[in-house]
């Protein structure tokens, strides 16, 4: 099965291969025959043309082959600036790095959809990196808030980005202030506790270090309308955070209990503070 299956993909390949050469020799030929007929007048067809057509002016075909090319240009921008955006950061990644060196990229298949997933520290060098070595197109997921900017928006277009609607710029103000957030075991979720500290190299406090259990906290709220503005399974975000805490229950208007999920990459929030 392995083997039917090599064979396959290289059979695709091979495939893949040929009809790019025949496209690129079909290119060069028509240029070469373009070359041809500007060259020689007497089978030039724009010549031909005004010498059949007395009353048509040479202005009058420029016109319309510079409308045409606006019009062209127009239609197919977004192909356009893309292709023009990636010579020019080609040129400018090769500037800055004397190699860079894509592996793997015979993996990438040649038809179909492809999800490139970045593990990155920085997300334009990665991002101009994954474009300028890639010989697909590549449309990279922004978010919506970046999006609706007036450059940054048009520039996200003009490369064919697609928006993506996060939960944290959906998020609206509520009513009153968050006076105290108290974790609901009775201890700061910033510290732990001395056993879980002092496990040492036993299996049991690496499997739980390794595990965080997620915290619950009380959220006690003044001039708040939880019950209105909130509810069950929803998310709260508390103001100078990115952590959103999911709501388990709404007690009345100015208590709740949340959860934070300490197993997640997000960064700690420092409970039974005011």
């Amino acid at each position: 099965f392995d083997l039917k299956k090599n064979r396959r993909r290289k059979g695709n390949l091979l495939n893949e291969m040929s009809v790019r050469s025949s496209e690129h020799t079909r290119a060069q030929l028509a240029l070469l025959w373009v070359v041809v007929l500007l060259t020689v007048d007497a089978i030039n067809p724009v010549k031909i043309f005004l010498h059949v057509f007395p009353q048509v002016a040479p202005w009058h075909i420029a016109s319309f082959s510079i409308g045409a090319i606006i019009y062209i240009f127009i239609t197919e921008l977004q192909e356009l600036l893309y292709y023009a955006v990636k010579v020019f950061f080609t040129s400018i990644v090769s500037i800055f790095f004397r190699r860079v060196e894509a592996i793997g990229v015979k993996n990438i298949p040649h038809y179909g959809p492809v999800l490139f997933v970045g593990n990155h520290a920085n997300q334009f060098v990665d991002g101009l990196c994954i474009m300028t070595t890639c010989e697909k197109k590549i449309s990279y997921l922004v978010a919506e808030k970046s999006w609706r900017r007036r450059v940054v928006g048009d520039l996200a277009w003009a490369m064919g980005c697609v928006p993506v609607k996060r939960a944290q710029d959906s998020a609206t103000g509520g009513s009153g202030m968050i006076i105290e957030l108290c974790d609901t075991r009775g201890r700061n979720s910033g510290e732990k506790s001395r056993s879980e500290s002092d496990s040492g190299g036993s299996k049991e406090g690496l499997a739980e270090s390794a595990i965080p259990e997620p915290i619950q906290i009380s959220i006690k709220g003044k001039g708040t309308k939880f019950n209105e503005e909130l509810e069950p399974r929803g998310k709260i975000l508390l103001e100078g955070s990115s952590v959103a805490l999911k709501i388990l229950d709404i007690i009345d208007n100015e208590l709740l209990v949340a959860e934070i999920d300490i197993a997640s990459d997000a960064p700690s929030v420092n409970v039974n503070g005011s």
